[in-house]
């Protein structure tokens, strides 16, 4: 986001922009793609402490999820919609060790146990990694759910979301089918913008950073 704000900059005034403004007109780049609102400012600091407050936990259960996610007005569909997320990108192998030692989490896939316990090994170095697809994990399609119904959710949070009867259980199964692709981007698009409006800052509020990822104090 960085560097498409930098080449926007060589076109446009985005001094009057904000980091979701930028992003806005960087939509016709990136698909899925999902219509926001303008004009929200960026805010005076960032806490890395306060962030992980708030974000849910990956050793959550459903319930925990639920009340989570609604702190913030945000629904159970939310919660398995905006998971879906996972089908892309890498987790740090330290936050999968309670599922792999000393014992196996039984909701896990055991042919994906243990390639996980391959791919990390107990003891492994932090900043070791794996993917949270390990179908399609440099693809954003909806894999993520049919992983889930054969037991191969990276996360603790991501196997109860179908190994939970109700409501999770459910929507993954809606979500998971191959024709359900675009469905689930139109779904993934409608929360992330629920959640892209959580207490947004407006007016005078906040400011317009310079740089997208930090504060105009910082320098």
């Amino acid at each position: 986001m960085i560097k498409i704000r930098s080449k926007l900059q060589t076109h446009v005034q985005t001094d009057h922009s904000g980091y979701v403004d930028v992003w806005q007109a960087s939509r016709p780049f990136v698909n899925p793609g999902w219509p926001v609102l303008l004009g929200r400012r960026d805010s005076l600091t960032a806490s890395e402490a306060a962030a992980n407050a708030d974000l849910p936990s990956p050793f959550s259960n459903v319930a925990q999820l639920n009340a989570n996610f609604a702190r913030v007005g945000l629904s159970p569909q939310d919660v398995v919609v905006l998971s879906g997320a996972h089908t892309f990108g890498r987790v740090h192998c330290t936050t999968l060790d309670p599922s792999l030692y000393p014992t196996t989490d039984p909701l896990l896939n055991a042919a994906y146990a243990k390639q996980l316990k391959t791919e990390c090994p107990n003891g492994a170095n932090p900043a070791d990694i794996t993917n949270l697809d390990p179908v399609t994990p440099n693809r954003f399609d909806n894999q993520y759910y049919r992983n889930l119904q054969v037991g191969k959710g990276t996360l603790f949070s991501d196997r109860v979301l179908f190994n939970t009867t109700g409501e999770s259980r459910n929507l993954v199964n809606e979500l998971a089918p191959l024709f359900g692709t675009y469905g689930f981007f139109y779904e993934f698009g409608v929360s992330m913008v629920k959640m892209g409006n959580i207490s947004p800052l407006t007016g005078t509020q906040g400011e317009i950073r310079k740089i997208c990822s930090q504060p105009n104090s910082a320098y």
